[in-house]
């Protein structure tokens, strides 16, 4: 009996260990199934991931659609779009093997409300999982000539708590699991991230090519602005210079003339503001360095300045700290246009109080740093108008009363300033002023060599050749100014009016210098130039470009075009000849030396001023408000006779550009003649 019941016992253990072993081989069995469809899964994305740039869209949807139905062991698998408004469904494809078993079209919009329990992934936004179709209520509703269902399992793909796609597969040969629907919810999520970062790049792509369009349509458009506005301007700058030199121009005349180029100069400068900020926008700006005099440069501007400050009830004021390097290495094209800016816009904001300038310098990490801060007694503003005063074309409400401008003056000082790899930010509050802070990274540089100004060119110096120009100019204005400017110091002459009669007259006449006009009609001036250059005799002649362009970079095509030299419009009679100069050695007489900044600031004959009539005294007073130097040259050329003394003062002051000693003088002169009379 003992024997009997070991052995059943025994009987017993065995059978237990057999099932608790095929237990753990069909565990084993469902975790190696598992880890493998986690592999596949796993690999299936990689694919898909890798697929992206191969694939179009429709195609990649397909190849995701293949892939949930191998892995989740179905027969058929579908994919579709919810619309916007989440009422229909887009029926937008099919796996391969459902097309063995479905004729219904794909193409077509299926109202939500008439889709069967397939569709209730939609309404709940949650998976379903189907594993007797036809035994389950509301079964119907799936579209006419779908695949029969047996098993069937959805997941929605979710977007701003919108469904965007459903994909589901149907028909397994055993029953869904949990598994099957992590499978399936993770597939149709990577399928809709990649897609919707395709979709983001392409609209990146789209958006940078449109980008590039717009840009190289506008700077098409900034070149023929650019050479439309200052074409015209160079005639009326440069005829009106020549009509105020004229003795024969009363005095009338000579006073609106003057009005006409302040005007024009003033119209110019906008215009350079509405180009200059646009060609930085479109990456198109140079820098440029060279030496300059630091504390000079302050000094003139600050001058310059207080005319405007005084004229508002202001002090302006400038402290030049005793460590600040007096030459530096800087682009001073820049440098000064952003100071101008700054001091500009302070005086325009104030009212009352005043501007006050302050400069240092610092050695830091990356060298040597100078640091420039413009304080006013200004309306100060909050901190929503800080964030928008550099935006280009920007002009506070309260501001538009105050003064001209185009809204670009801090837009174009915060790009300099960026340019120059330096920083520019604000302080203010309102009714409390503003401080802008000014930090450029500069180089110590050596005292540069002094040059004289000759003055204005009367004549050739006898001894030289006669000088053959030809002027290839299509516009007659300009080609009238020019040859104006020429014939009276003494060259010959001729002209022409497109590139290829300025190659035929390179070729009979010979000249030694021609003005090559680059936009002519027939023939362009790069297309004459190079044709020029290439002939026997050509070499010989220097050819200088006339353009209008604002492009710096439109150097460098002029010159491999064979121009020795490049000229913009409007021209400027001092460059012009210069040029010339440099290009010929052709030497001139000058009317009479300016003198150096070096002199000193005199006073000015009070009662000599006194003596001269009222209206000389408003002009001179209107001449010295407008910073016009030309003006007050012509002023003292007039008066020379009657008090040659105060002739000098005037030249000599207004070459230092004090004009503000200037006007000081008149408006005591004009005070005193009233207390007298």
């Amino acid at each position: 009996t003992q024997r009997k019941l070991a052995e059943e016992e025994l009987k017993q253990l065995n059978n237990e260990l057999e099932h608790r072993v095929q237990e753990r081989t069909h565990d084993l069995e469902g975790l190696n199934r598992a880890l493998q469809l986690n592999e596949n899964r796993l690999s299936a994305l990689l694919e898909l991931s890798q697929a992206t740039r191969e694939m179009e869209e429709k195609e990649l949807f397909q190849h995701g659609l293949e892939e949930a139905q191998r892995l989740t062991e179905s027969e058929i698998g579908y994919l579709h779009f919810i619309n916007e408004d989440q009422e229909t469904i887009q029926l937008y494809t099919w796996s391969k093997n459902t097309l063995n078993y479905c004729t219904a079209a794909y193409d077509n919009h299926y109202p939500v409300c008439k889709a069967g329990i397939w569709a209730d992934t939609v309404r709940t936004k949650q998976p379903v999982l189907h594993n007797d179709y036809q035994q389950m209520e509301n079964r119907r509703g799936y579209p006419e000539g779908h695949a029969h269902l047996q098993r069937h399992m959805a997941v929605p793909i979710l977007e701003d708590n919108k469904v965007r796609i459903i994909l589901g597969v149907g028909n397994k040969v055993s029953h869904y699991d949990e598994t099957d629907m992590r499978q399936l919810q993770l597939i149709g999520d990577g399928l809709w991230k990649i897609t919707h970062l395709r979709r983001a790049l392409t609209d990146l792509e789209t958006a940078r090519d449109a980008a590039e369009a717009a840009n190289r349509a506008k700077s098409i458009f900034l070149a023929n602005m650019s050479h439309e506005l200052r074409t015209p301007l160079n005639a009326i700058l440069g005829f009106s210079q020549l009509m105020v030199k004229s003795r024969d121009i009363p005095e009338a005349e000579r006073h609106n003339l003057e009005i006409i180029n302040r005007s024009g100069q003033h119209l110019l400068s906008l215009i350079n503001d509405v180009l200059e900020i646009s060609k930085i926008e479109a990456d198109r700006t140079i820098v440029k360095q060279e030496v300059t005099d630091l504390h000079e440069l302050l000094n003139s501007l600050t001058d310059v300045m207080r005319i405007r400050a005084k004229e508002k009830g202001l002090n302006l004021t400038l402290q030049i700290a005793p460590e600040l390097p007096q030459y530096i290495s800087v682009d001073i094209t820049k440098l000064r246009q952003i100071l101008i800016n700054l001091i500009s816009n302070a005086i325009k904001f104030t009212k009352e109080g005043g501007v006050y300038i302050s400069t240092s310098s610092q050695t830091v990490n990356t060298g040597l740093q100078i640091e420039v801060d413009v304080v006013d007694t200004g309306m100060g503003m909050d901190k929503q108008e800080l964030e928008r005063i550099f935006t280009p074309f920007y002009q506070a409400e309260n501001a538009i009363p105050m003064g001209e401008g185009t809204g670009l003056g801090l837009a174009i000082s915060k790009e300099y300033t960026a340019l120059l790899n330096g920083e520019l930010y604000a302080e203010s509050n309102p009714g409390m002023g503003s401080k802008f802070h000014l930090r450029l990274p500069i180089e110590a540089a050596n005292t540069p060599n002094e040059t004289t100004v000759q003055g204005e060119v009367i004549g050739l110096k006898p001894g030289q050749p006669q000088y053959r120009i030809l002027v290839a100019e299509d516009n007659p204005d300009n080609q009238l100014l020019i040859t104006s400017l020429l014939e009276q110091v003494g060259f010959q002459l001729k002209t022409v009016s497109n590139g290829e009669e300025a190659v035929a007259e390179a070729e009979q006449w010979k000249p030694h210098f021609i003005w090559m006009d680059m936009r002519m009609p027939v023939m362009d001036g790069y297309e004459a130039t190079r044709q020029i250059k290439q002939s026997e005799n050509g070499v010989k002649i220097k050819i200088v470009a006339l353009t209008a362009s604002a492009f710096e970079e439109d150097k460098a095509s002029v010159l491999a075009a064979g121009c020795d030299d490049f000229v913009r419009k409007p021209l400027d009679p001092n460059e012009l000849f210069k040029v010339m100069h440099e290009q010929l050695g052709v030497d001139y007489h000058y009317d009479q030396a300016k003198p150096t900044k070096e002199l000193n600031v005199v006073d000015v004959d009070l009662q000599a001023l006194i003596n001269l009539p009222v209206d000389l005294k408003i002009r001179l007073q209107a001449a010295a408000e407008q910073l016009d130097e030309t003006s007050i040259n012509q002023f003292a050329k007039e008066i020379s006779q009657e008090s040659e003394s105060l002739a000098d003062q005037l030249t000599v002051l207004a070459s230092d550009f004090r004009f503000d000693v200037i006007l000081e003088a008149v408006n005591q002169a004009l005070t005193k003649q009233t207390s007298y009379e």
